[in-house]
């Protein structure tokens, strides 16, 4: 069967795409998720922030489907409590999960499985790379101790 070449260039929504690599210069990663794997950080974070406000604990599944693209379904998180304390919780858990942000994301995140072989070798090709985090910088040093435990920061640019 015979293929084609595709087209260098394509068009979606009105951006203007290559299809080629020829002219990548860089290669952006975010942190969470896909250089870490942090989300069960993420949970321990939050249901020990809910222990702390007298709240029961929430299943990773509840928490998935509740958390979507930074925006959070507290009725769907805790859809057994009054819509005045529910407000309550709200407010308290940003100072309640700063309390203890530190100390659940310690140094036992690991790198997601391939991280090792992948970074190097788009370095070896010359991209430059960078990491992308919403995670304030107060909160960044324990994500980054996989990367720097294998020595793989070295290969990143920039972080931001």
């Amino acid at each position: 069967m015979h293929r084609s070449n595709p087209p260098n260039r394509s068009y979606y929504d009105g951006i203007h795409l290559k299809k080629t690599f020829s002219d990548l210069q860089a290669v952006l990663f975010d942190l969470d998720g896909t250089l870490i794997d942090s989300i069960g950080r993420y949970l321990m974070v939050l249901n020990t922030a809910f222990r702390e406000l007298k709240i029961p604990p929430v299943s990773e599944r509840l928490a998935s489907e509740a958390v979507k693209e930074g925006d959070i379904d507290w009725d769907m998180l805790l859809p057994d409590l009054p819509q005045e304390k529910k407000r309550q919780v709200c407010e308290a858990l940003p100072q309640t999960i700063a309390g203890i942000y530190d100390r659940v994301f310690d140094h036992r995140i690991s790198l997601i499985p391939g991280v090792e072989n992948v970074i190097p070798a788009l370095s070896n090709c010359g991209f430059m790379l960078a990491i992308v985090t919403s995670t304030p910088r107060i909160h960044l040093s324990p994500k980054l101790h996989p990367l720097h435990e294998s020595n793989l920061i070295r290969y990143f640019r920039e972080i931001l």
